[in-house]
């Protein structure tokens, strides 16, 4: 349904998502084709850069991907161009083999270097208004947690990688599926974070230009420096820190975030449906085994399989 990057891109690809009935064949493709086809129409959002000036919009001066709606207006898809024709069993195949596994991957590590540049920014906020607040340090623990919980799933997802033949290695999934229903949570969590820590300094950031002023520059520097940092430097932190939680990239960053691999009541849905349960349960039916039994001699079963007496 969305393209990022499509007014940038060479070529449109269209791959399997979720699995399809039997009598759904005629959705069962797989294709791509150049952007410039005849009939292929994209309907952008509403750009959200704000200009070329690194200084007041460090981010969204550089980073709006540009998000499209797409419309095949009577397309002709080349034959050469056609991966699957009507294949069911062949498109409801490749989710199941490594291209899930290595786009979970590459999204996670770009997830998880987010939260960690947010909670870099946290620290640098902070450290620029001299708040070691008990309040604050819990947000910057807080936001931590996420990156490290992140961090961890995806080392985890390595060092469990799986052999799929032929050389070819791809990250154990399970735990980078976990993510999905956590990303969409945190992110916009991390960004509250942020704006708590933030508070009205979010909004007290002159631009390049006022502080160029020279009637302005004197007054800027005495009223508005920070804890042990420069005006300037203090005023570079918090209009880095309002790009990433409050401009219109950022809006559009957290909407996107939100959604981005379905929902998170989806994927939490998803995950209780998927999840391997045979250790939890065997781990109850043990105890219930050890309760029912009723010749423990005073003795109960600990949650780690051990015997504790009474």
């Amino acid at each position: 349904i969305l393209a990022t990057l499509a007014p940038f891109a060479d070529e449109l690809a269209v791959y399997p998502a979720h699995p399809i009935p039997a009598a759904g064949s005629r959705f069962a493709l797989s294709f791509a084709i150049p952007m410039a086809t005849p009939g292929l129409k994209f309907l952008c959002r509403d750009s959200v850069s704000r200009g070329t000036n690194k200084f007041d919009h460090p981010l969204s001066s550089r980073f709006d991907e540009q998000d499209a709606f797409v419309i095949f207006d009577d397309v002709e898809i080349p034959r050469e161009r056609l991966f699957i024709d009507g294949q069911v069993d062949v498109y409801n195949s490749v989710m199941r083999t490594g291209w899930f596994p290595n786009i979970l991957q590459q999204t996670m590590i770009r997830a998880q270097t987010k939260l960690e540049f947010a909670y870099g920014i946290g620290c640098r906020m902070a450290s620029a208004i001299g708040d070691t607040g008990q309040a604050t340090a819990e947000l910057l623990g807080e936001m931590f947690g996420y990156a490290e919980l992140a961090r961890a799933a995806i080392a985890t997802a390595e060092a469990e990688a799986l052999h799929w033949g032929n050389g070819v290695w791809f990250a154990n999934s399970a735990p980078l599926n976990q993510l999905k229903h956590f990303m969409p949570v945190w992110m916009p969590r991390v960004n509250e974070c942020l704006r708590l820590i933030g508070s009205h300094n979010l909004l007290a950031t002159p631009t390049q230009s006022q502080l160029g002023d020279a009637t302005l520059r004197p007054l800027i520097d005495q009223y508005l420096r920070g804890a042990g940092a420069a005006a300037e430097e203090r005023i570079r932190i918090f209009r880095l820190a309002w790009d990433f939680v409050g401009s219109a990239l950022a809006s559009r960053g957290e909407q996107y975030e939100r959604f981005y691999l379905s929902s998170a009541a989806r994927n939490r849905m998803l995950a209780h449906l998927l999840a391997p349960k045979e250790r939890a349960l065997a781990l109850v039916d043990s105890f219930l085994k050890e309760s029912t039994d009723g010749n423990d001699g005073g003795r109960r079963p600990g949650l780690d399989g051990s015997l504790d007496r009474r």
